[in-house]
C-alpha cells in the first residue's frame, strides 16, 4: 500500500575474493510515506573488481550508507549512483572508500534530479593509508536542479597519507544547459520535453553502466515514469 508508513531496514555484506569479479545493481524505488535505511559493506582482495550501480528514487527518507574497503592490492571499484527527488522526498547517501592496500584503483561518479522541495545529500569520504602507495582516488557528483525550492547539500572529501597517489573530486550543481536547450526548441521540440530529454540524458550514461540489461530498463523506465513527458521519451529511445 502506497499510502502506509513503513520501514525497510537492511544490511547486506559482500566479499569479493582474489582475482574475482561482481557488478551489483541496487535500485531503490520510494512512495512518500516510505523509511529505507540501508546499510552496504564490501571487501575487496588482491586484484577483484567490484562495481556498485545504486539508482534511489525518492521516498519519505531514503539513506544508504556504502563502505568499500581495498584490502588486497590490484583491485579497483567503480561506485556510481543515480538518485531523483521530488515534492518532499528526502535521498542521503553515505559513501566511504578506504584504500588499506596499494595499487588500487576507486571511481565514485554519482548524478542527480532534484525537483519540486525534494531534499538530497551526497557525502563521500575518500580514505587513502600511508601504506596504500600507487593507488588512485576519484570523485565525482553532478547535479541538476528542477525547481527553486529543491536542495541538494554534497560533500565530497579526502584523507590522503600516502604520497604516491593520482586523486581527484569534484561537485557541481546546476540547471539544464541553456544552449542545448535552444538547440533542440529549434528544431521544433517543445520546450517542456526538450528539458525532460536532457534531464533524462543527464543520468542515462550511469543508469546504461548497469550490466544486466533488464535492469537497465526497469532503472530507465521508472526515471521516465517520474518525468512530466516521460512516455514520449520512451518512444523516443527504444
Amino acid at each position: 500500500d502506497g499510502e502506509a508508513k513503513h520501514l525497510t531496514n537492511t544490511v547486506c555484506e559482500v566479499q569479493v575474493g582474489a582475482n574475482a569479479r561482481l557488478d551489483h545493481a541496487r535500485i531503490t524505488d520510494g512512495t512518500p510515506r516510505a523509511l529505507q535505511l540501508a546499510y552496504l559493506s564490501v571487501a575487496l582482495d588482491r586484484d577483484a573488481f567490484y562495481g556498485s550501480r545504486v539508482v534511489s528514487l525518492g521516498g519519505g527518507l531514503t539513506r544508504l550508507e556504502l563502505t568499500t574497503r581495498f584490502i588486497g592490492p590490484g583491485s579497483e571499484a567503480h561506485l556510481d549512483g543515480v538518485y531523483h527527488v521530488d515534492g518532499s522526498e528526502h535521498v542521503d547517501h553515505q559513501v566511504r572508500v578506504e584504500h588499506a592496500a596499494g595499487h588500487c584503483t576507486s571511481h565514485v561518479r554519482y548524478r542527480g534530479l532534484l525537483d519540486g522541495r525534494g531534499h538530497a545529500v551526497f557525502n563521500a569520504m575518500g580514505i587513502v593509508q600511508r601504506d596504500a602507495q600507487q593507488s588512485a582516488a576519484h570523485q565525482e557528483n553532478r547535479n541538476l536542479l528542477l525547481s527553486d525550492d529543491a536542495t541538494i547539500d554534497t560533500k565530497p572529501h579526502l584523507e590522503i597519507d600516502a604520497d604516491d597517489i593520482s586523486a581527484s573530486l569534484g561537485a557541481t550543481i546546476g540547471t539544464v544547459d541553456e544552449s542545448s536547450l535552444f538547440y533542440m526548441r529549434s528544431r521544433g521540440v517543445p520546450e517542456s520535453q526538450a528539458r525532460d530529454i536532457l534531464t533524462f540524458a543527464f543520468v542515462r550514461e550511469l543508469i546504461d553502466r548497469i550490466a544486466h540489461a533488464p535492469l537497465v530498463k526497469r532503472a530507465s523506465d521508472r526515471v521516465l515514469d517520474r518525468l512530466p513527458h516521460g512516455d514520449a521519451i520512451r518512444e523516443l529511445t527504444e
